[in-house]
């Protein structure tokens, strides 16, 4: 595997040799040790935004995080680049990344998006499924119930997007599956509000078997209300609107 050489602080490359020198010590790195501490970074910052920790409008800088974390320079800017890419983040002028602020017709906008594109994506699939292609999305499913009964927030999100993930591999459109995916993520921290209430939870989980009931079935009017419908109590909770 091909190494990287790091290029901050006063470090040097040695000459042939796929390592760079810091204070007299070699610090060889891969592409995947570099991933991995770049994931590792912006994975638990997520967390830490998701759960509130980090307000919105939290500044975070790359010595921070390198102080925090002891990285390498390249390794926070990366993270800081992840969390941006994953709408969890923004990059404001002469202010630099802090926590995602959303604004009331930007959440109306990802929301329509995202009722758009699961909607259409529902009347792509072709009812009923079977028992072997509902696997994945049942095991999702049961493992989103157990995280919501056992009140473990960034559980609720991991096995809430496995289900949706699920559910809409079966239009069998792998470039939709991305677009979806790509704005749950975008609204990851908005959900979270959802997570911390247990009738919104119980909610939730009611609404997922009837998903899969609907699969199981041959009504696909019923199937694509049921996915727009799932998507609106976040949004409304969020902007305040009362149910």
């Amino acid at each position: 595997m091909p190494m990287l050489a790091c290029h901050t602080g006063t470090g040097r490359v040695l000459k042939n040799s796929g390592a760079v020198e810091w204070e007299g010590n070699r610090v060889p790195l891969t592409h995947s040790s570099t991933a991995e501490a770049v994931d590792g970074v912006a994975g638990t910052l997520k967390d830490e935004i998701l759960m509130g920790r980090l307000p919105a409008g939290q500044r975070m800088t790359e010595d921070q995080l390198i102080g925090r974390f002891n990285v390498k320079r390249h390794i926070a800017r990366s993270a800081l680049h992840s969390l941006v890419d994953q709408g969890l983040a923004e990059r404001l002028p002469n202010a630099g990344v802090s926590v995602k602020s959303f604004g009331v017709q930007e959440v109306r906008d990802l929301y329509e998006t995202r009722i758009l594109l699961e909607s259409n994506a529902a009347k792509l699939i072709k009812l009923p499924v079977g028992a072997e292609d509902l696997e994945d999305v049942i095991r999702a499913k049961e493992d989103h119930r157990a995280a919501a009964e056992a009140g473990e927030p960034l559980s609720i999100i991991e096995a809430n997007d496995r289900f949706h993930s699920a559910v809409f591999a079966l239009t069998g459109n792998i470039v939709l599956g991305d677009a979806i995916r790509l704005y749950a993520q975008k609204t990851a921290a908005i959900r979270f509000l959802n997570v911390s209430s247990r009738s919104k939870m119980k909610r939730s989980v009611e609404e997922h078997a009837m998903i899969v009931a609907a699969l199981k079935g041959s009504d696909s009017d019923k199937l694509v209300q049921l996915c727009a419908d799932h998507l609106r109590p976040t949004r409304d909770a969020y902007l305040g609107v009362d149910e």
